[in-house]
C-alpha cells in the first residue's frame, strides 16, 4: 500500500494540472494520467466488477477487478491531498502597514493616505493585511510605540512582535508643489527591501487616488498606458511549475507562492515570471489571457558578477548576510542574478545597499564607507525610546546593542505610559561603543496608584492577619520611607503609611502584653505548684525535725542524768572505800566492801548510760532534715509571685 501512496504523490501534479488546465485533456493529459491511473487501480484488484470515469471526462466501458473499499481509500486520498494544495495556493504572504511618516505635510493626511493605501493593498488579494485596530491591540501589550518608526530596523521589530511576514514602509511629503508618496516591502525574516515605488500627484485631493495605484504597483497589478502606470481592471490565471519544484514565483516582481502553483488575479498582457531556489534562477515573459495559462520553467545556475569599487581597503564584504572575504575594490564574481544586499565593514567603517545583480552582466558600484560606532542600551520593561540624529533613527526596545551607527550626536528620547518622558544626546564616536542606560522616575500618577495600591495590600493584610510580627511592622516602616523618598512628594500617602504603621504597633503592643498576660499567668500557675510541693516537703520534714529534736533532748536529759548519778556513785564510792579503809570490825569492813561495791557498779552504770544518752543525743541532733533551703525556696517563690502579681496590675 505504500508503493501505492506514494505513486499517488507521484502522479497528483499532473491530475491536478487535468482538472485546472481543461484545454489540455485531450493532447496532454489523457496520455500522462491514464496509464499511470489504470496501473495503480490494478494494484489494488481485487474479486469485483466496477466501471468507473476517468479524471478526464472520458467514459471507459473497461472494466476492473477491485474492491470498493480501495477505490473509496484512493480518491479520499486524492480529495486530502488536492484540498491540501489548494490551501496552500491559497495562503497570502502576511504583512502590516506601518504609519506613514510626514514631511512638509500634516500628519492628520499622512494618516488618511496610510488607510487608503492599506484599503488598496487589502483589495489587490495578493496580501494578507493586519488591520491598523489589530496592530494597536498588539504592540499595546508588548507595550510597543509606533511613534518615529520609520527606519528599517525598527520596522523588522514592528513585525517580529506581529508576527507578520513582510511590512510596509512609507512617507507622504510635499517638494516643488507636488505631492510624493513612496513606500517600499521589507522582508522581515531577511530584512531586505523586496519593492519599491512611489507616485506623485499635482495635489492632495489626486494622492487618494495615487495611495491605491501605488498599493496595485507593489502588489504588481499594474500596466504601463501611455505615460502613466494603471491599475488592472481585468485578470486571468497561470498555472506554474518548475523543475525542481518548490521554488519562489514572482509575478512581476511580487513573490506569489511556491511551485507547483496555481496564481490567480494576474493582470491581461505582458507579464514578467521569475522563479528563484537558492542559486538557480529562470526567467520568462508570459501573455495572460482570460483563459488559464500553463508556464513551465526549468531553473538553472544563472549568474552574474559584481565589481565594487571603494577607496576603503581591505573591509570585510558581506552579501545577504554572509561574509565573502576582505578586500578594497574588486570583483565578486558567481553571484546568483536577483536583488542582493551588498555590506562592507570593518576598521570602525560601515556601507550597504541593494544592489540588481544581471545574467553575464558585470553591476558596477561605488561604494563610500562612513565612520561607524555602536550603541548598548538597556531600558526597563514598558520603555521604548527613539534614537535620532544624521539621516538615523531607530527605535530601541529592552536590552540590546545597535551596530554600525553613524559617527556623531544623537539625541535619544525615551516614551513610556509609566515613566516620565526622558531626553539626552550621547556620542558616537568612529569604532567606540556609547551606552544608554537612563535612570528613569515613574510619573506622578502611576508612582501614586502603584503606592496606593501596596498600601491597600497592607491594610487588607493587617485587618485579615490574626497576629502581627515585627517583619510586618518593618515593612511597612519601608514602604513609608519608599514613599517618603519618592521622586514625586506624596503627602497623603505618607500620611496613610504613618497611620497604617501607627495601627501596627498598636496591635503589636496589645499582642505582646497579651503574650505577656498568658506568660505571667503561666508562670504564677508554674510557681503556685512549686511552692505547694515544696510546703508539702517542709511539712513532712518539719514533723521529723521535730521529731528526732524530742529524741536527742530526751537522750540528752538522760545522758546528764546519768553522769550525775554516775559522779554520785563515785563520790559515794570513795566515802565507802574510805570507811573501810579506816574500820578494825570485820563486819563493817564487809559492810563497807559491799558499798564500794555497789557505788562503783552503779558508777559504772551511770557513766555508760550517760555516754550512751550523749552520743544518742547527737546522733538525733545531727540527722535532723535540714528545712532552711526549702524555706529559702519557698521565699524566693513567694516573692517573684508577689512582683508577678504586681505586673499584672
Amino acid at each position: 500500500m505504500q508503493v501505492v501512496i506514494d505513486d499517488i504523490h507521484m502522479f497528483l501534479p499532473k491530475v491536478l494540472e487535468c482538472i485546472l488546465l481543461r484545454n489540455f485533456i485531450q493532447q496532454y493529459c489523457q496520455r500522462r494520467t491514464d496509464e499511470k491511473f489504470h496501473w495503480i487501480l490494478e494494484k489494488m484488484a481485487r474479486p469485483k466488477i466496477l466501471y468507473y470515469t476517468s479524471f478526464v471526462g472520458r467514459p471507459t466501458a473497461e472494466a476492473y477487478i477491485v474492491r470498493k473499499k480501495s477505490i473509496f481509500f484512493l480518491f479520499a486520498i486524492l480529495f486530502i491531498l488536492l484540498a491540501s494544495s489548494s490551501y496552500s495556493q491559497n495562503q497570502l504572504p502576511r504583512i502590516a502597514v506601518l504609519p506613514f511618516s510626514s514631511i512638509n505635510v500634516s500628519k492628520s493626511d499622512a494618516e488618511a493616505i496610510t488607510n487608503l493605501f492599506e484599503t488598496g493593498l487589502v483589495n489587490t488579494g495578493v496580501y494578507n493585511v493586519i488591520e491598523q485596530s489589530q496592530m494597536d491591540e498588539i504592540l499595546k501589550v508588548q507595550e510597543f510605540s509606533l511613534s518615529d518608526c520609520t527606519s528599517d530596523q525598527c520596522a523588522i521589530e514592528v513585525g517580529q512582535l506581529l508576527s507578520a511576514e513582510q511590512i510596509v514602509l512609507g512617507s507622504l511629503s510635499s517638494v516643488g508643489g507636488k505631492f510624493i508618496l513612496n513606500a517600499k516591502i521589507v522582508d522581515v525574516a531577511k530584512g531586505v527591501n523586496l519593492k519599491a515605488d512611489k507616485v506623485d500627484t499635482a495635489s492632495l485631493a489626486e494622492m487618494t487616488d495615487g495611495a491605491e495605484v501605488l498599493a496595485y504597483k507593489l502588489a504588481g497589478l499594474t500596466y504601463r498606458k501611455e505615460a502613466s502606470e494603471e491599475m488592472a481592471r481585468e485578470f486571468g490565471e497561470v498555472f506554474v511549475e518548475t523543475d525542481p519544484t518548490g521554488a519562489d514565483i514572482l509575478m512581476n516582481g511580487v513573490n506569489r507562492g511556491v511551485s507547483p502553483v496555481l496564481i490567480t488575479k494576474v493582470p491581461l498582457g505582458f507579464v514578467r515570471v521569475e522563479s528563484r531556489k537558492g542559486n538557480l534562477y529562470a526567467t520568462e515573459e508570459v501573455r495572460i489571457t482570460r483563459s488559464t495559462s500553463k508556464l513551465s520553467l526549468k531553473l538553472s545556475q544563472q549568474l552574474g558578477s559584481l565589481y565594487i569599487k571603494t577607496s576603503a581597503a581591505a573591509l570585510q564584504v558581506v552579501l545577504d548576510g554572509v561574509p565573502v572575504g576582505p578586500m578594497g575594490s574588486g570583483l565578486v564574481e558567481n553571484i546568483p542574478v536577483g536583488q542582493h544586499k551588498v555590506e562592507l565593514k570593518g576598521e570602525g567603517l560601515y556601507w550597504f545597499k541593494d544592489v540588481t545583480i544581471s545574467l553575464g552582466v558585470i553591476t558596477q558600484i561605488e561604494a563610500t564607507p562612513q565612520p561607524v560606532g555602536s550603541v548598548s542600551y538597556s531600558l526597563p520593561p514598558g520603555v521604548s525610546a527613539t534614537i535620532q540624529g544624521k539621516a538615523f533613527q531607530q527605535l530601541l526596545v529592552g536590552d540590546g546593542q545597535l551596530m554600525f551607527v553613524w559617527e556623531g550626536k544623537y539625541t535619544v528620547n525615551t516614551v513610556s505610559q509609566i515613566y516620565e518622558p526622558y531626553s539626552t544626546e550621547i556620542l558616537v564616536e568612529k569604532g567606540k561603543a556609547a551606552t544608554f542606560k537612563p535612570s528613569l522616575f515613574f510619573t506622578e500618577d502611576y508612582e501614586y496608584q502603584q503606592f496606593r495600591r501596596l498600601l491597600e495590600g497592607i491594610e487588607r493584610q493587617l485587618n485579615s492577619i490574626y497576629e502581627i510580627a515585627q517583619r510586618d511592622i518593618d515593612q511597612i516602616a519601608d514602604t513609608r520611607t519608599q514613599i517618603q523618598s519618592a521622586h514625586h512628594p506624596q503627602p497623603e500617602l505618607v500620611a496613610k503609611s504613618e497611620l497604617l504603621l501607627l495601627k501596627a504597633n498598636e496591635r503589636l503592643a496589645i499582642q505582646k502584653r497579651n503574650e505577656h498576660l498568658t506568660a505571667v499567668k503561666k508562670e504564677l500557675s508554674s510557681l503556685s505548684e512549686r511552692k505547694a510541693k515544696l510546703q508539702g516537703r517542709l511539712q513532712k520534714k518539719t514533723v521529723l525535725r521535730r521529731n528526732f529534736s524530742a529524741i536527742g533532748w530526751i537522750s540528752l536529759s538522760t545522758g546528764i542524768l546519768s553522769s550525775g548519778f554516775g559522779v554520785l556513785s563515785y563520790f559515794l564510792t570513795e566515802a565507802a572505800y574510805k570507811n573501810y579503809n579506816q574500820t578494825a570490825s570485820t563486819s563493817e569492813a564487809t559492810l563497807h566492801k559491799n558499798q564500794v561495791q555497789t557505788w562503783d557498779t552503779l558508777m559504772l552504770i551511770g557513766s555508760g548510760v550517760g555516754l550512751a544518752g550523749f552520743g544518742t543525743a547527737t546522733t538525733f541532733f545531727l540527722i535532723r532534715p535540714k528545712t532552711q533551703k526549702i524555706s529559702e525556696e519557698i521565699l524566693n517563690i513567694e516573692l517573684k509571685e508577689n512582683k508577678l502579681q504586681e505586673s499584672l496590675q
